[in-house]
């Protein structure tokens, strides 16, 4: 799983509209329109993804989807210590620009 210590991504509407094809790629439309929806807030997976999605498969494919365009940003894991178990449909998601 994808995390990063990074502060989750200010996008522009440009960018927006380069990553809605990646996650249509991946099967993951809902995803995305959530995550813009919400400006990039950091979102629980249970509500970014549905079924076997939520415990693996979600992130997984965004983030593949991602690195095989060559974007910049990755779908991670935020808001939470490494210290804290979180369940995985509880880990809060969002995008990220990836550390260069």
């Amino acid at each position: 799983m994808a995390h990063y210590n990074e502060p989750p991504a200010t996008l522009t509407e440009d960018e927006w509209e380069e990553l809605k094809p990646i996650f249509a790629a991946a099967k993951q439309s809902k995803a995305f329109e959530v995550l813009r929806k919400a400006a990039n807030r950091p979102t629980p997976a249970k509500e970014l993804f549905e079924g076997e999605y939520i415990y693996a498969r979600g992130q997984d494919y965004v983030n593949k989807r991602l690195r095989a365009a060559g974007s910049v940003f990755a779908l991670s894991s935020v808001d939470y210590l490494k210290t804290q178990t979180v369940s995985r449909e509880d880990r809060n998601l969002a995008l990220v620009r990836m550390p260069k």
